[in-house]
């Protein structure tokens, strides 16, 4: 088929009936289907990458994936590492759930791409064919990586194009002006699955955060004929509502906000009007473990919600039953809710990722069984003045009238006998000639009455970071060799005025945080001296120890969590 007739066939092409469905990973946050407003055929979830890595939000999604029709799950190639580990820890993994589709992540991102790697490439999916006849194997790939594993396996092996013609692909070509991708010309065989958008809705498709779209080049009945699924489950009948008797009248709901969580094993009808007959069905419903907040009303039998804040902004307004009025049939469970922060405009708030997550290991080697004795929870952050990281050649000088505040943040506990101890000792703890969270210039030094103390450029895993804004900075991790262009997230600081924020504010805000440490035991934990605050200081408002002064610091935004 020539170039000018696909471009034809995918501008004319309509395919409203293809079966369609997200592929999932820890970006995602999580998937719940019930919550989607698209109709979901099959979803594909990353699994694994390279030969120990799993990925973090496997357990939240795979109870989502596990509701879907056709399931999907796939593994990120690694350059560098045996391909028979990588194939068989992929299947390992696999094996403890019900996938229908094996897929394979081709990708240039931490990868290099040689006769090595594209060798490897046929090697792990004929392996998975032969330990897996029943499942169907794709490769996940793009037109750029397609033509180079082409040409590769050709050179490599007599029936290497062919071999490649017969694989089903799953091809990432997002656009949103054709209907169909257009595959590489060397390809006879079209494909499978098609990644044609990377931004679909969360509310649409059930997920926390933008998700990856894709259809199957065929009808839903075409897909399971295709996985070889022959029994669908007959699709679930609509509950009927229970109707009471009761009598409209003006509603006031009263005004403590509540936070909801639904604690109700199967979904609940929403209503426009808190009254459970028939006419007030409004075709919504709350689904078991869905969170959202209001305020309560109580009448016609029922305690009522009527929702004001939802991820689903078709649910504000609407009524729901919490439990009746005696107590009996709970189904929501409600809980005051602790007053959100004032986050100023065009900011996010995040948390670090922590020693011994995955995503720390692989990028950081941060793997919390090699510590000693006991240390914080320490990740440096990324200097662009000096495109570096480090908490001990970047660093603050803190003045003393400073490090007073910091000694008056702290907050009293009873660990040690004497009252009088107990702020010293924490300031004691925290400030050291060197190894502390603050170090002196000076071994004579002491924090009482040193002219200054010196912050190392560090956030503390598990704590929020406020996030104002990110920039494409080259960059090399520590466990990479070379820099290159990464997604950073640049940090918004403590500043001189924050002093006279209450502490509650400034730790949900991520301007303070609290240390935690972590053991050899791989256990987290306060350390036996007691509980510390320390600030997370911008360069804006104090001195910083080289040239040039940095305006903010960084972290990649693979280190964080969104919240």
């Amino acid at each position: 088929m020539n170039l000018l007739l696909q471009y034809a066939q995918g501008l004319l092409t309509s395919a409203p009936d293809r079966a369609q469905g997200p592929d999932l990973s820890r970006w995602d946050g999580g998937f719940d289907p019930t919550k989607a407003t698209q109709r979901i055929d099959f979803a594909f979830m990353k699994l694994t990458e390279g030969i120990t890595y799993v990925d973090s939000k496997v357990d939240e999604i795979w109870p989502g994936v596990k509701q879907v029709a056709v399931r999907g799950a796939y593994h990120y190639q690694r350059s560098g590492f045996s391909w028979l580990q990588q194939a068989k820890h992929f299947l390992n993994e696999a094996g403890k759930r019900d996938f229908h589709i094996f897929a394979l992540d081709l990708e240039e991102t931490n990868n290099i791409y040689d006769e090595t790697f594209f060798s490897d490439t046929r090697r792990i999916i004929d392996y998975w064919r032969t330990q897996a006849p029943t499942k169907k194997v794709v490769l996940y790939i793009n037109d750029s990586t397609y033509k180079q594993l082409y040409y590769s396996l050709k050179r490599i092996y007599p029936d290497g194009a062919a071999w490649l013609d017969k694989v089903d692909i799953w091809f990432a070509w997002p656009t949103k002006l054709f209907s169909s991708p257009i595959v590489p010309l060397m390809r006879t065989t079209g494909w499978t699955f098609w990644q044609w958008a990377w931004d679909g809705k969360g509310s649409e498709w059930g997920t926390l955060a933008a998700t990856d779209i894709n259809v199957f080049n065929g009808t839903r009945e075409q897909l399971w004929a295709w996985a070889g699924i022959t029994n669908q489950p007959a699709p679930q009948p609509e509950p009927d509502p229970e109707p009471d008797p009761g009598t409209r009248i003006e509603i006031v709901p009263e005004a403590q906000l509540f936070e909801a969580y639904v604690t109700a094993a199967s979904r609940i009808y929403v209503r426009d009007y808190p009254l459970r007959q028939d006419d007030t069905v409004t075709g919504l419903f709350v689904f078991p473990s869905e969170k959202f907040s209001g305020y309560i009303w109580p009448g016609n039998d029922y305690v009522w919600l009527q929702i004001s804040q939802s991820p689903r902004e078709a649910l504000i307004g609407k009524w729901v039953a919490v439990r009746k009025l005696d107590g009996s049939q709970a189904m929501i469970r409600l809980t005051k809710p602790v007053p959100p922060p004032s986050v100023p405009p065009n900011t996010a708030r995040y948390r670090v990722r922590i020693y011994g997550d995955p995503v720390m290991v692989h990028e950081a080697g941060m793997d919390y069984s090699i510590i000693g004795t006991s240390n914080f929870q320490n990740v440096p952050v990324y200097n662009k003045a000096n495109n570096s990281f480090g908490a001990v050649s970047n660093f603050l000088r803190i003045p003393h009238g400073d490090a007073m505040h910091l000694a008056a943040l702290q907050v009293e506990d009873n660990y040690l006998e004497k009252k009088e101890d107990w702020r010293a000792q924490k300031m004691e703890w925290m400030c050291s000639y060197r190894g502390g969270m603050y170090m002196y210039d000076e071994r004579s030094d002491i924090w009482q009455t040193a002219q200054s103390i010196r912050w190392g450029t560090l956030k503390i895993g598990r704590n929020v970071v406020l996030v104002d804004g990110e920039e494409r900075l080259s960059v090399r991790v520590p466990s990479e060799m070379r820099p290159r262009l990464r997604r950073m997230m640049r940090l918004v600081g403590f500043r001189k005025p924050d002093w006279d924020k209450p502490l509650a504010e400034l730790l949900s805000l991520g301007l303070v945080d609290r240390c935690y440490c972590v053991y050899k035991n791989n256990g987290f934990g306060d350390t036996p001296k007691g509980i510390i605050y320390s600030p997370f200081w911008s360069p804006l408002d104090w001195d910083f120890a080289g040239i040039p002064q940095p305006q903010a610091f960084y972290l990649p935004y693979e280190w964080l969590e969104a919240l």
